[in-house]
């Protein structure tokens, strides 16, 4: 039976169309006639010149084959002895579709009889999903004629260039067209801020953020004295360090367990994985006087000067935490701080960083996964610098040597206590979790295998709680332990990070929301380092109202600065705007289909392979590589997975597994590559839905265009 491939372009066919839903499989469906072949021969489409010189009839067309990018279909025709058959794809606007083609045939002598014609969508990268509506057929005398007998069928048919695009869904807190106008308010003395001023004004209310004392174990912490160090009684640890006279780090063995180091409950000890970082003080650092931390806290923020009341602890104004420790000599200048908190990490890029790993579980775990979080403490350069700054200033009021800001020195190894809500809702053992550290500013990675459905359940809670713990650091010197906030969320403003504006910049240039949820503005702050009346370095906080103006995502923000003189730009250490996130569980959705590719409602699909071809083709190697979307857990890619080596035949080879989400259909792409002494031989990428793939003569043949061996 001959194979016919039409080039669109002529204009000489019998004309047919094929009626049905574009995503419905036509395969083994005859085609319907269509009367709309008038309007293809008025519009230039068709031409009937001559046509009746021709003796013939199409008595039926039937699909053999239909994927995303070709159709094939079986002729029933009687007459037409040697005539040509030409024919192309309609659009609904009764226009060619070029990007489809097929080749011209001869129709045989005999005068009757059935033949095989095929369509293809061109290899094009810039080809978008095309809809057709109608198939055409031409019969002409001659292969170059434009001029012959029209037949028409219905062909309603969505045509795709590698037919495996990801859907995308259209989602009302996303409105990317959209601007919000703003006009800042001045709240207070911010109302009397002058680009000519020498001295700004002194907002009205002072605000004391004292030591934290809910962050340290086993300790009494005193009140705080204003601009003064903070006496915290220290109290004896089994892993105390102990400096001697050389200024060495010694470990201090006791032998005993103090009523204070006993432990009420099972403590987390994770595995933890070190890198070549060290947490401990270098041999210079020591030299120069160094004895790591003493026990006197002060806060850098005791006192902040502002017209706004809001939550002033935590990272309201900074990652970083703002209680500082002096070096226990305070002639050595060395001062030493750590993180506010440790959050899930999320960037506009890359958005969050958990993730379930699937495929990546022991041998024998059937159905677990491995889950990972990487969690961040958000500092960066420009906010060490802001902190340091403060520091040295601290130091000059004191009459005290400024030499360095150094992270804390730690004695062991930080660790990450996730075990409360893992051990008792998930019965994660601790000794399943690892932690990789490498400083106390560089982001930690974490992971610990689950059941697949332990892991849906988890993200599906994280929807409506958070998952906390904390980050234990034991210093070295006479500071005491740190438990350091850790939170895993989606929402939470400590994740989303806080809403930094450049300064200058941000008056010209709109900001635009990248964040997974709509935001709802509520003030603009700038934070500047003045004098208060007394001549004392005090931190100034100026606010502007912002009216509580909701942004979607995507959406952009159109700032009227007029209000703001620039002076505060010249003279602020950080411009942010404050925001509060809303409740949006569509937003939540979102969120878990893109971290989970709908697979906490997905099933697992491997797809099998079976060859019955590699001994007859005497290939010396048969591999099958699968792509799809469904192998990337968002669903938006389409990934490439691992090629399937086939050793024998008959044997069952498995390809995935594939997360198709629940409600959707199964599809794929698959590549063979067939070596043999002669050739290397690849096909093309083929399009399909069906579970397995068996290799088999006819297969081989269409794929790379003969049967190796014959």
């Amino acid at each position: 039976m001959a194979q016919l491939k039409f080039t669109l372009g002529f204009v000489c066919a019998i004309t047919f169309l094929i009626s049905n839903i574009s995503a419905q499989d036509l395969t083994g469906k005859e085609l319907t006639k269509s009367d709309d072949v008038g309007s293809l021969v008025e519009s230039g489409i068709g031409m009937l010149l001559g046509a009746s010189k021709m003796e013939g009839d199409i008595k039926k067309v039937t699909v053999i084959t239909d994927t995303h990018n070709s159709l094939s279909a079986k002729i029933n025709f009687e007459g037409f002895s040697g005539a040509w058959l030409k024919g192309s794809i309609i659009a609904p606007d009764k226009s060619k579709i070029k990007d489809i083609v097929s080749t011209p045939v001869q129709l045989p002598t005999s005068g009757s009889g059935e033949i095989e014609i095929t369509f293809e969508l061109k290899d094009n990268p810039e080809n978008k999903d095309i809809q057709s509506s109608l198939l055409k057929l031409l019969v002409c005398k001659r292969e170059n004629d434009a001029s012959g007998k029209v037949y028409a069928f219905i062909l309603e048919k969505e045509w795709k260039a590698d037919g495996l695009s990801a859907k995308k869904n259209n989602y009302d807190f996303i409105n990317e067209n959209e601007v919000v106008d703003i006009t800042p308010v001045p709240i207070g003395s911010a109302s009397g801020i002058k680009d000519a001023d020498i001295k700004l004004p002194v907002p009205a209310k002072t605000f004391r953020v004292a030591v934290n004392k809910n962050l340290y174990r086993n300790n009494v912490i005193r009140k705080p004295m204003v601009i003064k160090p903070v006496h915290i009684q220290q109290q004896p640890k089994s892993n105390q360090v102990n400096i001697s006279k050389t200024g060495n780090f010694k470990p201090l063995h006791t032998g005993k367990t103090t009523q204070s180091s006993k432990q009420t409950k099972p403590v987390y000890r994770p595995n933890i994985k070190l890198t070549a970082k060290t947490f401990q003080l270098s041999k210079e650092q020591i030299d120069k006087g160094a004895l790591g931390p003493g026990n006197m806290a002060i806060s850098l923020w005791d006192e902040i000067m502002s017209d706004v009341n809001f939550d002033y602890s935590g990272n309201s104004i900074t990652n970083i935490n703002t209680d500082i420790f002096p070096d226990k000599n305070e002639k050595s200048g060395y001062y030493y701080y750590f993180p506010a908190s440790y959050n899930l990490e999320w960037n506009k890029d890359d958005s969050y960083k958990l993730k379930i790993l699937y495929g990546t579980a022991s041998e024998g775990e059937s159905g677990q996964v491995n889950m990972f979080v990487q969690l961040t403490p958000g500092v960066g350069t420009k906010e060490k610098a802001m902190v340091k700054e403060l520091v040295k200033e601290y130091a000059k009021a004191n009459n005290l040597p400024f030499e360095k800001l150094l992270p804390v020195p730690l004695s062991s190894v930080p660790q990450v206590d996730l075990s409360n809500q893992l051990s008792s809702l998930y019965n994660i053992p601790s000794d399943k979790i690892s932690t990789t550290v490498t400083g106390l500013f560089d982001p930690v990675d974490i992971s610990w295998p689950m059941s697949s459905k332990n892991a849906d359940d988890l993200m599906i809670a994280l929807k409506e709680i958070n998952l906390t713990g904390q980050f234990k650091l034991t210093p070295q010197g006479e500071m005491p332990e740190v438990n350091v906030p850790v939170t895993i969320s989606f929402n939470d403003e400590k994740v989303l990070g806080r809403i930094e504006l450049s300064k200058n910049s941000w008056r010209a240039k709109e900001w635009k929301n990248e964040m997974p949820f709509p935001v709802k503005l509520k003030y603009i702050h700038a934070l500047i380092l003045n004098k208060d009346d007394k001549g004392t370095t005090v931190p100034f906080i100026y606010s502007w109202d912002l009216g509580d103006k909701e942004v979607p995502v995507l959406a952009k923000v159109k700032i009227n600065s007029s209000g703001i003189p620039k002076i505060v730009d010249s003279k602020a250490q950080r411009i942010w705007m404050e925001y509060s996130v809303p409740q949006c569980r569509p937003c939540m959705d979102k969120i878990i289909n893109e971290l989970t590719g709908g697979t906490t409602t997905a099933r697992e699909q491997k797809i099998e392979i079976v060859s019955y071809v590699k001994e007859r083709t005497g290939a010396l190697a048969l591999e099958v590589r699968i792509r799809s979307r469904f192998a990337d857990t968002k669903g938006e890619k389409i990934i490439e997975l691992p090629p399937v080596k086939i050793l024998e035949d008959g044997e069952s080879y498995f390809a995935g597994p594939l997360l198709v989400p629940e409600g959707e259909k199964l599809e794929y792409e698959y590549q063979i590559k067939l070596v043999t002494d002669e050739d290397v031989l690849v096909s093309k990428w083929i399009y399909s839905d069906a579970s397995s793939i068996y290799l088999n003569k006819k297969v081989i043949t269409d794929a790379l265009g003969k049967f190796p061996g014959e």
